[in-house]
């Protein structure tokens, strides 16, 4: 087997980041830079089995997946996996995952693995959804119980520098000196992309007051927090702590 000539491939039929390894007799690790959601990296093997050759992750696909508590029994999440093994052309043999290398092409094979990997992997943001979304939920009837409707506007976005709402605010409070900019962190995206928004505001001079209520603040990875703290003045840990510190917080207010 030509190394080179097969890296090249790799290359040119994923990306330029892949690379392979040597690992014993007739067995190459693969490089990527495809990722679970936590950062781990998918586990490709280019290995012989019987009289050909596969890709296979095994068994670390649904290992990792396990980590998370994740019954993968459900109708729904079996539906996710099964629609990806058929779609792009995976085996699932007694939990290891493989794609067989069919005419030597190994680039458009591995290209079809990785989408496999991917597609099998979003089943672990069907749980993330539903807790994200019980918390929205939670957010929007503390806001609701706390502050009289006309004060309030839900998925606020700036009409004259964010016409197109790509920078959305939660909830916008409206007071007698400058308004609240309230967001609602579940994760370490959420808080990244208010970072974002936050910093974007600012830009433009615009006067607000961030404030932010986490799901779970022990949660969010440390330097995305520090990155976060830096441009909001004001953060309750949880929904909790904002249902016993809230008003307090808006007293300095005049609404």
């Amino acid at each position: 087997m030509d190394i080179e000539l097969l890296r090249s491939e790799f290359k040119a039929k994923v990306c330029d980041e892949i690379d392979l390894q040597v690992e014993g007799i007739e067995r190459f690790i693969i490089h990527t830079p495809f990722t679970f959601d936590d950062g781990d990296h998918f586990k490709i093997v280019l290995k012989r089995r019987d009289a050909g050759w596969v890709f296979s992750d095994e068994g670390h696909t649904f290992m990792h997946i396990s980590y998370e508590d994740i019954n993968l029994d459900t109708t729904t999440r079996q539906e996710v996996i099964e629609k990806a093994l058929y779609t792009y052309s995976v085996k699932n043999k007694d939990g290891e995952l493989i794609s067989v290398i069919d005419n030597g092409s190994y680039g458009d094979a591995l290209f079809s693995f990785i989408q496999g990997l991917t597609h099998i992997s979003d089943v672990t943001y069907l749980k993330r959804e539903r807790v994200r979304s019980a918390f929205m939920g939670e957010f929007r009837a503390f806001i609701e119980e706390t502050l009289p409707e006309e004060r309030v506007i839900f998925e606020y976005h700036d009409p004259n520098h964010d016409p197109t709402a790509l920078y959305p605010v939660d909830c916008y409070i409206k007071t007698e000196t400058r308004p609240i900019f309230l967001f609602a962190i579940p994760n370490d995206a959420k808080c990244r992309d208010t970072t974002i928004e936050m910093r974007y505001f600012e830009n433009f001079d615009i006067s607000f007051s961030p404030v932010a209520i986490f799901q779970n603040q022990e949660e969010i990875n440390r330097k995305v927090l520090a990155r976060f703290s830096d441009v909001c003045e004001k953060q309750f840990p949880s929904i909790q702590s904002a249902k016993e510190r809230f008003n307090k917080f808006l007293m300095v207010y005049t609404l």
